[in-house]
């Protein structure tokens, strides 16, 4: 009896299953994770809620007007379909390009030692793709199209025919993308150079399309030229098919179905050549190699104390953790951003010594998210006893090491191209006291609050369930804070520019810099003092969302 209970009994051969209840499994656990993260963090699950209204939102007002183009019976409906749908269909394609990496549930890395096919794990996430939010809205959204189409049943009901359609259209091609991007995105530069090439892009769309309907007059001509164009590609194909009906070109619909179809197989065999390389690659992934480097470097620009030491570690961060580009990025767009809105409403150039005060409100108090993108490792200041006043001063520094001399070039650069040089020492002395300030107010509110935050070897636009709508209060938060005490030298600044007075620009200088020096050494002492009692309760929080 003894040595049966000793001789080690062989676990029992798996059951085979089919691939469609494996898919129903692979498809459930997704949700289960997310669910299971929503139900750690309230403020994640009042952010996917919010996410939700929204989506709730977008259908209502698509529902409105569709029924609204419906009933006007517009010669322009198929037009107006075309291309908006052909944008949703890009979207989709888009959309992985910034947010690779944001949900590796279903990643084939992840499955790679389970006897899982990868066409099954293929199907789970076309399927989660659309049973998730996004999904549901593309979908409901291409079939209310029916509505447009009110004054003509055949194309209505073909509408909805090719909701199914146009859904897998945009689920294949976002796979596909996010299945390349994900590849790519190994390497921390693609996920940098991509992030960042993104977050220009969007920031600069707003000028981008205003030069181009400055430049280009779109005439009723150009658009339903673009809209036949559109209609011949994979993006437009599947909702041109009612607009043809309704118009009674039976062969045109049929062409643009061969053409909706023929992309639909393109799109999963291209797919199913890129995720099987994948799920290969992750059953035998090459051994890393790298060069160990030297990081001394900044630890010799600091004290020999526990500031400085934070201090260099932070600065080290701000070079290599591409999570901090967006708020390097921020320093050179928004300047121009500022010279764009003064062109198109024919301003005076010497508004555009508000340029550097502008760039400042959104970059000045980054670091409040400092502790968050420390993550665990923020368990070496807890146990080792790290004094509050001593991380807030050393994350303070390494930014204000880097940003300091960017502003002032920022600034000066600012002054000669727009011919404001006479306004320089104001502006100086407004953008340097914000920068003080807006580190005071971020060594205040990061010592209480955290939110979620993209793990290191994630996109940099990657981000947590829920976490849009924290962000966006914390954010904003602080810029509100920022524009209060920063009020009187902007104040002062408003009047050196109205008045042309000399006296005035260089008072400014003073009070904004005396400003900025009182509210960053209150705000750099209060958060010390704060995160002593706090640090432990944001090592749990932090634990929380690991």
């Amino acid at each position: 009896m003894a040595a049966q209970l000793l001789t080690p009994t062989l676990a029992p051969a798996p059951i085979a299953q089919k691939p469609t209840s494996i898919v129903r499994v692979l498809v459930s656990l997704r949700y289960r994770i997310m669910w299971n993260a929503l139900r750690r963090n309230t403020w994640q699950l009042v952010g996917a809620i919010i996410g939700a209204l929204y989506g709730l939102g977008v259908l209502g007002m698509a529902l409105v007007g569709l029924t609204a183009l419906g009933l006007s019976n517009s010669p322009f409906t198929g037009i107006v379909l075309i291309l908006v749908g052909s944008l949703i269909v890009l979207g989709w394609g888009i959309m992985p390009l910034v947010t690779a990496g944001a949900d590796r549930t279903l990643d084939p890395a992840r499955f790679a030692v389970f006897p899982i096919s990868p066409g099954t794990l293929r199907r789970a996430t076309l399927l989660a793709g659309a049973v998730g939010i996004p999904g549901i809205i593309t979908g409901v959204v291409a079939a209310l199209t029916g509505l447009a189409w009110i004054h003509h049943p055949l194309s209505a009901i073909i509408a909805v025919l090719c909701a199914p359609l146009v859904l897998l259209t945009c689920l294949l091609f976002s796979q596909l993308v996010m299945t390349l991007a994900t590849r790519l995105a190994a390497s921390r530069r693609y996920r940098e150079i991509i992030g960042s090439l993104m977050l220009v892009l969007v920031i600069l769309l707003g000028p981008l399309i205003a030069g181009l309907s400055n430049g280009v007059s779109l005439s009723l001509d150009v658009i339903p030229q673009a809209a036949e164009i559109a209609s011949w590609t994979p993006f437009g194909a599947a909702w041109a098919i009612p607009a043809l009906v309704a118009e009674g070109d039976a062969l045109g619909a049929i062409l643009r179905l061969v053409i909706a179809l023929a992309s639909v197989a393109l799109l999963a065999w291209l797919w199913g050549i890129a995720y099987d390389a994948a799920a290969n690659a992750a059953k035998s992934p090459a051994a890393a190699s790298g060069k160990v480097r030297d990081a001394r470097g900044p630890f010799r620009f600091y004290p020999a104390s526990a500031a400085g030491a934070i201090a260099a570690r932070c600065l080290i961060y701000w070079f290599r953790d591409p999570r901090y580009a967006r708020s390097l990025l921020i320093v050179p767009i928004m300047p121009f951003l500022f010279w764009f809105v003064t062109r198109q409403f024919e301003a005076g150039p010497e508004l555009m010594a508000f340029a550097v005060p502008f760039m400042l409100l959104f970059t000045a108090t980054a670091t409040f998210v400092d502790i968050a993108f420390d993550g665990t490792a923020f368990a070496a200041h807890v146990s080792h006893g790290v004094r509050g006043i001593d991380d807030r001063r050393g994350r303070a520094w390494a930014f204000l090491t880097l940003i300091t001399p960017l502003t002032i070039v920022v600034a000066i650069v600012v002054a000669v191209v727009s011919g404001t040089a006479h306004l320089l020492p104001a502006v100086l002395g407004v953008g340097i006291g914000m920068l003080l300030a807006g580190n005071g107010i971020a060594s205040v509110q990061s010592a209480f609050f955290l939110m979620p935050v993209p793990d290191p070897e994630d996109s940099p636009w990657a981000s947590k369930p829920g976490s849009g709508a924290l962000s966006m209060a914390g954010t904003f938060g602080s810029m509100g804070v920022l524009l209060v005490l920063s009020a009187p030298a902007l104040v002062l600044l408003g009047f050196a520019v109205g008045t042309g007075s000399t006296l005035l620009t260089w008072l400014t200088l003073p009070v904004g810099l005396g400003i900025g020096a009182l509210f960053y050494w209150i705000g750099v002492r209060w958060g010390g003092r704060i995160l002593d009692r706090t640090a432990p309760d944001l090592l749990a929080r932090l634990a929380k969302h690991a």
